[in-house]
């Protein structure tokens, strides 16, 4: 079984790293590409590319500047480094040896700047969003620049693995990198809230389910879709009429 989870846009800048237990990306010669054509752009080519305000466009600009030949050099893990509303419902600092070896072999980030990165793979403070229309030797995106790589990779990963599953807990941004591509079955968990008379996916929650239940898999040593149907976190309750093979519904009031 493989997680597929996305990566975050914000990074814990006080980690203080082992980097002896660090692993080196599968997709370092890409990512080096893409550093290079980023370094080409101003702070206005930022601002306009990835819709951000003149601060955070200075402070990316200098990050990628920043990155050097070195790969450990003011890098982190990768699990341990992202920040957002998925990784704080993960709790990764509360995770024990073992379930961070799980993890290491089970779990998967996509992302526009590394292509997939394992839990323990160095990474530094970056933004590049997968649909971000960053022009390249291979097209006008990132959807054109790792064409069918990622999931390549990751179909033939999923053939040493006993059970043959991808569980997507991706954004749809990152997803479609993949989809239609991967050769196994793939899982989808949704989460819904009832608002009024409906039950409709709320995003900001549904980041944080997702990380609840990627924490979930990892803590349980989860290897079979059926036992994540017993998920029920922040009150989340898996509904069997609504879901089919491949998408499982989890709702809550």
């Amino acid at each position: 079984m493989l997680i597929l989870l996305s990566p975050s846009k914000t990074f814990n800048l006080d980690l203080i790293e082992d980097h002896n237990t660090g692993t080196s990306s599968i997709f370092q010669r890409d990512t080096k590409a893409l550093i290079n054509i980023l370094q080409t752009l101003s702070e206005k080519d930022y601002q306009k590319l990835m819709k951000i305000s003149p601060k955070l466009a200075a402070l990316n600009k200098d990050r990628h500047l920043g990155f050097t030949k070195t790969i450990k050099k003011d890098s982190m893990r990768a699990i341990f480094a992202f920040y957002g509303d998925v990784y704080t419902s993960l709790r990764v600092e509360d995770l024990t040896e073992k379930d961070l070896l799980f993890a290491q072999d089970n779990l998967r980030i996509l992302s526009g700047l590394y292509g997939i990165l394992r839990p323990f793979d160095l990474i530094k403070p970056h933004r590049l969003e997968m649909g971000t229309a960053l022009k390249n030797t291979r097209g006008d995106n990132l959807y054109q620049w790792w064409g069918p790589k990622i999931a390549d990779s990751l179909n033939k990963e999923i053939e040493s693995h006993r059970s043959k599953i991808f569980i997507n807990l991706a954004s749809e941004e990152y997803y479609k990198s993949i989809k239609g591509q991967l050769l196994e079955t793939v899982v989808t968990p949704v989460f819904q809230e009832r608002k009024g008379s409906e039950f409709k996916v709320i995003g900001i929650n549904a980041k944080r389910a997702r990380g609840l239940m990627a924490r979930y898999i990892i803590k349980n040593k989860i290897l079979k879709v059926d036992k994540l149907k017993h998920f029920s976190s922040a009150g989340y309750k898996f509904n069997e009429k609504l879901s089919s093979q491949n998408t499982l519904i989890f709702q809550k009031s």
